[in-house]
């Protein structure tokens, strides 16, 4: 008896799998970033030190926010598990509804430098306006799932967690 196999053809073409390690090392690229805003952008909101309102530091800011727009890119093209069924997703379609309904407003808000723009705009300085600077804070909870991710035993995983 003559078997036959149908061949699923998936089309891979302009698509991050989620555990490819370039995209890994990518997410841990960016929770760095995020690291580093969850100290510079409280010191600055409460302290206003006249050392970061340097042009270096507008410039280093302003690539943070570039690299969180690649990351919103990226993210709208990366696969990801169906809960249900715990298969890898490759639908671009399903992947860019996913996103959209799940992190991306989030997402768009941290990295839109709302305050930058209301200033170049109305050249008046806001009080508030910087406090949307602190949705950006919201980007290291993405460790909790790279760590879950992680190829590493369960009590490791746990004690990355609590660290």
């Amino acid at each position: 008896m003559q078997e036959f196999k149908e061949e699923i053809h998936i089309d891979k073409s302009g698509i991050f799998e989620i555990n490819h390690p370039k995209k890994i090392y990518f997410e841990i690229f960016v929770i760095i970033l995020a690291i580093y805003n969850c100290f510079g952008i409280p010191l600055e909101i409460c302290f206003s030190p006249v050392a970061m309102e340097a042009t270096e530091f507008l410039i280093i800011n302003s690539i943070i926010d570039i690299i969180f727009g690649i990351d919103i890119y990226v993210q709208f093209k990366t696969t990801f598990y169906d809960p249900l069924s715990g298969d890898e997703i490759f639908d671009k379609k399903i992947i860019f509804w996913t996103y959209m309904k799940g992190r991306f407003i989030v997402d768009f808000l941290a990295t839109v430098p709302f305050d930058n723009l209301t200033y170049a705009i109305t050249r008046k300085e806001s009080s508030f306006l910087p406090l949307f600077s602190l949705l950006k804070l919201i980007r290291v909870t993405r460790l909790g799932r790279i760590i879950e991710r992680m190829n590493v035993r369960e009590h490791i995983k746990l004690m990355m967690k609590l660290s």
